[in-house]
């Protein structure tokens, strides 16, 4: 029972460091971007969003209507972004090397929250 457990934590720190290493390289290729590419990407994915929004509550599609919501909507939609790379960030980082302490779980998940939150990104 002792050893199955001990495998058990070694492939769930494998998988988070899997995941923890994807998720660096994401950070890194964003980051990478320039500013036009950047605003590009997020005003794409903000008129995604405003659409998806005038489907669900069914609303007429207007063109004009849905580039200046996504326009407005369009630094929310990053800050989202960027406080759920970092949420994540907080949250895998802990399983390096450990699995299963959850008091150790909310320092980096705090730290990568309040990065976000502080305009870095």
């Amino acid at each position: 029972m002792m050893r199955n457990d001990g495998k058990k934590k070694k492939l769930l720190t494998f998988v988070f460091s899997l995941l923890l290493i994807g998720l660096y390289f994401v950070i890194f290729r964003f980051s990478a971007d320039d500013a036009e590419s950047s605003s590009n990407l997020s005003m794409r994915v903000s008129e995604h969003v405003v659409r998806l929004y005038h489907r669900l509550s069914c609303r007429p599609e207007n063109g004009e209507i849905i580039s200046a919501a996504a326009a407005a909507a369009e630094g929310v939609i990053r800050k989202l972004a960027h406080f759920t790379e970092y949420m994540a960030l907080g949250f895998l980082s802990p399983h390096m090397g450990y699995v299963g302490g959850q008091a150790r779980q909310m320092l980096p998940a705090c730290s990568g929250a309040a990065f976000s939150l502080s305009g870095s990104g």
